[in-house]
């Protein structure tokens, strides 16, 4: 992992009650660069970049400024594989991401490859 440039983290359920606190103290850390947050859909006319932020920022409108910095929303969940397959390659806003959380799960990996094998527990 390359401190100096920052660390870019992918963050499954960011909106939910676990994941909510997970994405605020990454907001805090400085050597936190980017944090994708893969967030499900709640019907049709749910909004889920909306959704994220006004949960995120509840309370804490603080971290508003860090928010609009590092936080990138993908719509989606980890059966649609090629959302999840796209930020493995790395492809996803350009950025090489090097850490995966799922639910409790955390994992660094010294090749993104390896970071798929996380996705499947």
């Amino acid at each position: 992992v390359n401190k100096s440039q920052g660390v870019t983290l992918f963050v499954t359920g960011g909106a939910g009650y676990l994941g909510t606190e997970i994405v605020r103290e990454l907001l805090r850390k400085e050597e936190v660069s980017k944090i994708v947050c893969l967030i499900r859909k709640h019907g049709q006319k749910d909004d889920p970049v909306s959704r994220l932020k006004s949960t995120i920022l509840k309370d804490h409108s603080e971290m508003a400024v860090a928010y609009e910095k590092k936080v990138t929303v993908v719509s989606g969940d980890l059966t649609e594989k090629h959302k999840i397959q796209s930020a493995i390659n790395g492809k996803l806003n350009g950025k090489r991401i090097e850490v995966f959380i799922k639910e409790t799960s955390i994992g660094i990996f010294n090749s993104l490859t390896e970071a798929g094998k996380l996705l499947t527990k």
